[in-house]
């Protein structure tokens, strides 16, 4: 029998790193996740808060990942004062490349719904 001598090979460097950088887009995210979203986008139309959040959200999409990380660390500091499952969800939201799209999404129909109501 012929021995199995792919355990002292080593993958193409490019075969090694082609999931070093992945983000968590597989799939659509979790109902839970999208709730807390929805709380989330709410929260800012409710205070009006809608341009200045918008415009803050769209100046960090290249590093929505990171803060996601940040968020992460940041949990046992903000859990007093922010419901801890929503913080999760959260997170696991903006760890996805589409995650402040889908923010920025809500939000600007909640905005369309309220001013359409308002008329």
């Amino acid at each position: 029998m012929p021995k199995d001598t792919s355990i002292g090979k080593h993958k193409p460097l490019r075969q090694w790193f082609g999931n070093a950088f992945a983000v968590g887009d597989v799939g659509e995210p979790s109902q839970e996740d999208l709730k807390a979203l929805d709380r989330l986008a709410r929260f800012i139309v409710n205070r009006r808060l809608e341009t200045p959040a918008i415009l803050f959200l769209e100046s960090v999409v290249p590093i929505s990942y990171i803060g996601s990380q940040v968020m992460v660390g940041l949990e046992p500091i903000v859990g007093p004062f922010f419901p801890q499952k929503d913080w999760e969800c959260l997170a696991r939201i903006f760890e996805r490349r589409d995650g402040i799209q889908r923010l920025t999404l809500i939000i600007e129909n909640l905005v369309r719904e309220r001013d359409k109501n308002a008329r």
